[in-house]
């Protein structure tokens, strides 16, 4: 099916790479010469920019329906010799071979999916004197801005806590985004008030009375406060959440928003509807194939996840209400 559908909508017009890959069969030399082809990444790339504003569209009549959201993922290979494969951490729980793939996009709140606008490689430092290093958050940041430069609005944003880094946060206030982000524990308050602290956001929520909050229609316990935390230019609102109403059982998440007017049930809110980002990854992994074409050249790759992207991308579009 995914076959057939990138050969009629994504412009693989040759008719014996569509049978190919309807039986899962193409050689190693059939992939290679057809994803390092210039002329379908660039009909790719003329298709998602076609889809993408009409998704704008729908977007400008109802911008509170929409949020933007940031995050990467991994996507491990076998072969040594890929463009763009390194070791990455995967949370500290294992190293991985292959891409990181870092996008950014929009979140339907309504029907809870992930549309992709843009997305890059990373590459790290000191590893390619070829490829520019950037750090996750720069290039989250550049690819944000190109998607306000397109014509989309500034939406709210959330990212979990891999993107929750001093110079990101700060740089995100000076540019004028509203935000919900996830922070660790271990973050330093320093002032409740006037009142100076120097304890971790876990010891200041631990002992706070909690109140119900509600996503779709499921209870959570949270407790609010605005803080100055170490390390950050303005006090925001940070959000503790927890399972139970007890103070026996800890919190579980911890948040931060510049908006200090919104209470901790759209906060909350707004942190589980990222989940549509991985939900995303998810399905482009266990059904489109991910970055798994036998492809080495940067073309190659770069085409062989442009195919993959695109392709949920124009079933989200088109199933959009």
């Amino acid at each position: 099916f995914v076959a057939v559908l990138c050969g009629y909508l994504l412009g693989i017009s040759n008719s014996s790479d569509i049978v190919r890959f309807l039986f899962f069969s193409p050689s190693v030399s059939t992939i290679g010469r057809m994803f390092n082809d210039q002329a379908l990444y660039t009909k790719l790339n003329h298709r998602q920019r076609k889809r993408v504003l009409r998704l704008l569209k729908k977007i400008r009549q109802n911008p509170s329906r929409y949020l933007f959201a940031i995050d990467d993922t991994l996507i491990s290979h076998w072969g040594k010799n890929i463009w763009g494969t390194y070791h990455w951490s995967d949370h500290g729980k294992r190293t991985v071979w292959g891409h990181k793939l870092l996008v950014v996009g929009v979140v339907d709140t309504k029907r809870k999916v992930f549309i992709p606008i843009f997305w890059e490689i990373l590459h790290r430092e000191g590893l390619s004197e070829k490829e520019i290093h950037e750090k996750n958050w720069e290039v989250a940041l550049r690819l944000l801005d190109d998607t306000v430069s397109s014509g989309f609005p500034r939406l709210p944003l959330v990212a979990d806590s891999g993107f929750s880094g001093n110079e990101f946060i700060n740089t995100l206030i000076d540019k004028g985004y509203d935000f919900v982000l996830e922070i660790q524990s271990k973050r330093k308050v320093l002032f409740h008030g006037k009142q100076h602290l120097d304890e971790s956001v876990f010891s200041f929520f631990s002992n706070r009375f909690r109140h119900k909050i509600m996503y779709l229609n499921r209870p959570k316990w949270a407790v609010s406060a605005t803080l100055k935390l170490k390390g950050l230019a303005k006090k925001l609102k940070v959000v503790a959440v927890a399972n139970k109403k007890g103070l026996v059982h800890e919190c579980f998440s911890y948040y931060i928003s510049n908006r200090l007017t919104w209470d901790p049930t759209k906060i909350w809110g707004i942190a589980r509807d990222r989940w549509a980002i991985e939900v995303h990854f998810r399905d482009l992994k266990q059904n489109f194939t991910l970055g798994k074409a036998a492809v080495r050249s940067k073309q190659g790759v770069e085409t062989s996840i442009s195919i993959s992207m695109i392709a949920l991308t124009v079933i989200r579009l088109d199933n959009n209400s």
